[in-house]
């Protein structure tokens, strides 16, 4: 989810729902301000790289595989 990827003010700019003078506010500053978003940009893609590694990944969703099998294992036991 959103959450886990931004980091606002660093790696992107959040603003309410049904808030349109917000949105405008955001779009504009990055518009007009190509140093924000040449740092947001960089942020952004650094902290995925770091946080999202492909090996971590896979094992997570093999970890996830592994917990759903015993859980059938045990279901099938009683």
């Amino acid at each position: 989810g959103l959450p886990e990827v931004s980091k606002p003010g660093v790696t992107s700019l959040l603003v309410p729902p049904g808030d349109p003078e917000a949105l405008a506010e955001a779009m504009e500053s990055f518009l007009f301000d190509e140093d924000k978003r040449k740092s947001m940009a960089s942020h952004s893609r650094d902290y995925v790289m770091n946080r999202y590694e492909i090996t971590d990944t896979f094992d997570h969703i093999e970890n996830l595989y592994k917990e759903f099998l015993a859980q059938q294992t045990n279901r099938r036991k009683k």
